[in-house]
């Protein structure tokens, strides 16, 4: 039988053919002011996660900090985080006034609030800064609704690797025809070159690169963390072969491409019984459940060489003994690669040295540069897990990372711009309003 962790407050997946959101924890948070030096403004889990480096480091420098919370995975991922007991002011649009479900990106990213709503979220709310991920129809609302307030510097955050298109959601809403913020940090040269085309340089870009990547580069320094979480991992599901080399499949959303990509990995784990061992981690935020009775059906997973983790706190998945948790990073520093549909898992297993591949046709500045191959069938997935990773001792060298435009120190480069912006808004040049 399959090995697998579920909790029994696990959601069961329902007929939509997409994973249904962890339930929100509850959340520690600071007390609340209505000025603040920055207000991030985040829903899905890249955004989340991407921000919370810098997010920590302006707290720990005394800057006053607050998140608003669209809606998951962005609650489970600031609520769980720590850093609301650190002085972050984690906020909802209920505790601001506004009764409304924000619905999960599977089911639409183009939910608007009315105008008085954003009129009454804007009133209560004063940064100096404001940073918003670009995924989200009502994030770009909440931004152009600070647009007449001169005091209040706007930033989109493009946390991705995809290659830039002018036909996204992120250009379309941010942008052009819609301009929704003054500057935009990117990850990689290449996209910020399409901003500053599309925009005739009205949009300012900062190359910044993923401060993920700041994360994901602590966590695989951590030799002793690895290895214990390596065999904690072996020693919870006895059905891994521990002498064969372990990779970790990050999963996605949901839909139709996700859906495909899942059967070819299933297939391919199945070809490769006696090769290689898996594990399946779910998207931060959502069960396992979807993918789980997706893979019982295809049939694999059933020899033991395939286990499938779950979420619990909507942070990380239960993968050690006394039901451990650990993050995407964690495992994947901890295995001998990555795969995905397209995620941004890909650049992240690329920075610590970890292969990865990406199940379908999915291009990015990774693909781009030859760093990633794509596999989109089991024949080729097959070939590129056991050959050519293989071949590569299953190892890239993380300073490859450079040939795709993608610049390291990502944090210290978002907070650097931060708080060169603070310092200008600030009368006489100080350096934000600092908390006592």
């Amino acid at each position: 039988m399959r090995a697998a962790v579920f909790l029994a407050w696990a959601l069961v997946a329902g007929t939509s053919g997409v994973p249904s959101p962890s339930p929100t924890p509850a959340c520690p948070s600071g007390p609340f002011t209505r000025e603040s030096d920055v207000l991030v403004v985040v829903h899905d889990a890249g955004e989340s996660l991407g921000l919370q480096p810098p997010v920590e480091a302006l707290l720990a420098a005394g800057y006053v900090v607050q998140a608003l919370v669209l809606g998951e995975p962005a609650t489970s991922l600031y609520c769980g985080s720590g850093l609301g007991t650190r002085g972050l002011q984690v906020l909802t649009l209920p505790q601001l006034g506004v009764d409304v479900e924000v619905l999960d990106g599977n089911t639409s990213r183009h939910q608007l609030l009315a105008p008085g709503q954003v009129a009454s979220v804007v009133a209560q709310l004063a940064p100096r800064v404001l940073v918003t991920g670009m995924v989200y129809s009502m994030q770009a609302q909440i931004a152009r609704g600070f647009r007449s307030d001169e005091a209040v510097y706007r930033v989109g955050f493009d946390d991705g690797f995809a290659l830039w298109s002018n036909a996204t959601l992120t250009a379309r809403e941010f942008v052009e025809p819609l301009t929704s913020v003054e500057e935009v940090f990117v990850t990689a040269e290449s996209i910020a070159e399409g901003i500053q085309a599309l925009s005739t340089g009205a949009v300012v870009t900062t190359v910044t690169g993923s401060p993920t990547l700041n994360s994901w580069r602590s966590v695989a320094a951590n030799q002793s963390q690895l290895e214990a979480t390596r065999s904690s991992i072996y020693s919870q599901f006895p059905s891994l072969d521990s002498s064969l080399p372990l990779l970790v499949f990050a999963g996605g959303y949901g839909g139709s491409d996700y859906t495909a990509s899942l059967e070819v990995f299933c297939n391919a784990t199945v070809r490769l019984l006696h090769d290689l061992a898996f594990v399946f981690a779910p998207h931060p935020g959502y069960p396992s459940d979807f993918e789980a009775s997706l893979f019982d059906t295809w049939g694999c997973g059933t020899d033991g060489n395939l286990v499938v983790l779950d979420n619990g706190d909507g942070s990380g998945s239960a993968c050690g003994a006394n039901d451990a948790w650990c993050t995407t990073a964690d495992l994947v520093c901890a295995s001998n690669g990555s795969l995905s549909e397209a995620s941004t898992v890909g650049g992240q297993s690329l920075s610590v040295g970890r292969p990865h591949t990406y199940v379908s046709h999915f291009s990015d500045v990774f693909t781009e540069a030859d760093l990633i191959l794509n596999s989109p069938s089991v024949d080729s997935l097959v070939e590129t897990l056991n050959i050519t990773f293989r071949s590569q001792g299953f190892y890239v060298s993380p300073t490859e990372f450079k040939s795709a435009g993608v610049p390291l120190h990502a944090s210290a480069r978002v907070v650097a711009r931060i708080l060169q912006v603070i310092s200008f808004s600030s009368v006489g040049g100080g350096g934000g309003m600092m908390m006592g």
